[in-house]
């Protein structure tokens, strides 16, 4: 199974993701996120993105093991193989703004309104970590005790 977590910057993404990975440890999840996608030279040459560079990533994974993936980004990949659920973590923009210049020391607000623009459909949208972890459970087909 592989689910794709979106949301702006300082969304709570990473944080979620980890707390919720921790909690489920006897699980078999592998977590990707496209920020940490190396971009060798030869990778830069050869005129690979992030993104291609990702999906080959999540294909092999998904062809060697089964595995679950969770796959984080701000506005979501468009996977060529496997259909994904998306699921998109929404604060409100004063907190993305706040908690981005704690993290940066700076906001741009146009590069957050592109990305919002360029975000993929979710199929949910969720604002607490409660229904972060309802949904993978249910994503997984996990029962909760």
């Amino acid at each position: 199974m592989i689910v794709q977590v979106i949301g702006l910057p300082c969304s709570g993404k990473s944080f979620l993701i980890n707390k919720y990975i921790y909690a489920r440890q006897h699980l078999n999840i592998t977590h990707l996120d496209i920020t940490k996608v190396p971009l060798q030279q030869w990778q830069r040459m050869l005129g690979q993105t992030r993104e291609k560079i990702l999906r080959n990533d999540i294909m092999e994974l998904t062809n060697a093991l089964n595995l679950n993936i969770i796959v984080e980004s701000a506005c979501g990949v468009t996977l060529l193989s496997d259909p994904s659920s998306i699921i998109k973590i929404h604060i409100s923009l004063p907190e993305v703004y706040q908690r981005l210049e704690k993290r940066d020391g700076s906001l741009d607000e146009n590069y957050l309104s592109l990305l919002t623009t360029q975000m993929i459909k979710p199929h949910f949208v969720i604002q607490t970590e409660e229904a972060f972890f309802s949904v993978m459970d249910s994503l997984l087909q996990i029962r909760s005790c």
